[in-house]
């Protein structure tokens, strides 16, 4: 015979009746399996904790509890809430440590690929982290909306007793649960299901403006080490014709004029110099920010950029952004909620019930009778009546103006999207033709006028003017060649941002 003295609930028999808790939950366990108790349970199942007088007390308590937390753990079984609740045991979350480990720094110090600093991107950009952590926490708001308000447990002791004929009424016990009009705690977890939902769009914008930032800072790099290349070589045109031209001066066949004209190039080269390399160090650190590494990491020059004709058209742009640009899609889930909360408000003029249970316990009558001592069991069912009409109605009327604006928010999010897809196609196919145009005609001929400038020049053909305004024009047109072809990618990846995904452009043929 079981210790009459021992909690209904007690923890051994919670031991024997719940196995195999450690590997769903992955907490401390005792031997036999079962989690350890906190102190406020130990407390409240402890023996000692209630006198010798309210043991039928504590036995009721012990049940009500249980039935408490089995009643709540059943209202969790909605589909949507266990959805969620599968992803977030199932999925993790891995941030790398902030330190770059050391193969990695070596492999940027070696060779600085788009595609390595993307994925670095992924891993350790600081606001992707932050983006997805909202996202797991809006997730949480789903239990939260589909599960029933707390029971309330209330001891009631009479300080009097309340003689009646069965016997004087001492204390009582009732616990009441509220439970809301069927459909309203459905609606509300659609209504966290759409949170969830933009939430992770947010995730998807945010990692997509990273990313987009990324490719910028990458192609701006790149301009920033071609730029030095030219300065250099031009430096070198120019510290070689100064001196050639000086020796020439000393013979009476170039002009003084000339040769400060050269010397004034050459320094204004020099400055251009040091002013790329400050502009690299500038811009190395902002590619360290995205990347989230150390501001000492030293980072290899970027790879070569090459040039991909650009063969989708404004028609296939404006349906690709109408089909995947978070924006959007962030204004119709809004809609879809705005939805939601017209039908949750709808269900106001229903009522909520409430349910109840009460025991009184009873002692023995001083007149023995047939039901002397007997403990009544009192059940109770209510509902509120939802009388204010007026109320209710405006609240209807407010989610209703509030669906229209975010529809005509929608459509405003659409239309400013395809404005925006025609500029960035606009500023697209015109840098594509530069790039064209310089690769093509613009470039060859002025490689082609250097050489010939240089071989008349010291034939003595022409003058030494001209065969500086000849490296002059050949280093401008350098220069606009790799401002052109990095704007044309720059440009690539904003339209990519607005259309929300990745452009895959054919490569193209070599001749």
């Amino acid at each position: 015979m079981k210790n009459p003295t021992t909690p209904f609930c007690s923890w051994n028999l919670f031991q024997k009746k719940v196995p195999n808790l450690q590997k769903r939950h992955g907490k401390p366990f005792l031997k036999k399996g079962f989690p350890l108790p906190t102190p406020s349970q130990k407390l409240l199942f402890s023996k000692s904790f209630f006198s010798k007088g309210f043991r039928t007390f504590q036995k009721i308590l012990a049940s009500l509890s249980l039935l408490t937390t089995m009643a709540l753990c059943t209202s969790c079984s909605t589909p949507g809430r266990w959805q969620y609740h599968h992803f977030l045991t199932q999925e993790k979350l891995f941030f790398p440590e902030d330190k770059v480990q050391p193969e990695v720094a070596k492999k940027l110090r070696t060779k600085l690929t788009l595609a390595q600093v993307l994925q670095l991107v992924w891993q350790r950009n600081p606001s992707i982290k932050a983006a997805r952590l909202r996202w797991r926490a809006t997730i949480e708001k789903i239990p939260q909306a589909t599960s029933y308000p707390d029971p309330i447990l209330m001891y009631s002791y009479y300080v009097q007793e309340v003689e009646t004929r069965v016997g004087p009424q001492r204390h009582s016990v009732s616990l009441t649960q509220k439970i809301p009009f069927p459909g309203k705690l459905t609606l509300q977890g659609k209504m966290a299901s759409q949170d969830v939902r933009i939430a992770r769009l947010i995730t998807e914008k945010t990692i997509r403006n990273v990313f987009v930032q990324t490719k910028i800072a990458y192609y701006e790099l790149l301009y920033i080490e071609k730029a030095l290349k030219i300065y250099q070589k031009q430096r070198e045109l120019l510290e070689r014709y100064v001196n050639f031209a000086a020796g020439e001066h000393g013979k009476n066949n170039t002009k003084l004029s000339e040769v400060f004209k050269a010397q004034s190039l050459l320094a204004q080269s020099h400055y251009e110099i040091l002013l790329l390399k400050e502009m690299r160090l500038a811009q190395q650190q902002r590619l360290r920010s995205l990347l989230a590494l150390e501001a000492n990491l030293e980072l290899a020059p970027p790879q070569e950029l090459s040039f991909q004709p650009f063969n989708v058209s404004l028609n296939e742009l404006i349906q690709l952004g109408d089909r995947y640009n978070e924006e959007l899609w962030i204004a119709r889930e809004k809609v879809t909620k705005g939805a939601f909360a017209l039908q949750l408000a709808k269900m106001s003029y229903l009522p909520n019930f409430q349910f109840g249970v009460k025991w009184i316990e009873t002692g023995k009558a001083i007149l023995s009778t047939p039901e002397s001592g007997k403990d009544p069991l009192i059940v109770s069912a209510g509902l509120n009546l939802p009388i204010w009409w007026g109320r209710d109605a405006a609240k209807i009327d407010e989610k209703y103006y509030q669906l229209q604006a975010l529809q005509q928010e929608r459509t405003a999010v659409r239309q400013n999207l395809r404005s925006q897809i025609s500029t960035a196609y606009f500023r697209l196919t015109n840098t594509e033709r530069l790039v064209k145009l310089y690769a093509e005609q613009l470039l060859p001929q002025a490689n082609q006028a250097l050489v010939v400038a240089e071989r008349r020049y010291r034939e003595k053909v022409t003058n030494f003017s001209a065969m500086l305004e000849t490296i002059s024009v050949w280093l401008n047109f350098q220069l606009a060649y790799w401002r052109a072809l990095v704007d044309y990618n720059q440009n690539l990846a904003r339209l990519e941002q607005l259309i929300g995904q990745t452009i895959f452009l054919k490569k193209r043929r070599k001749p």
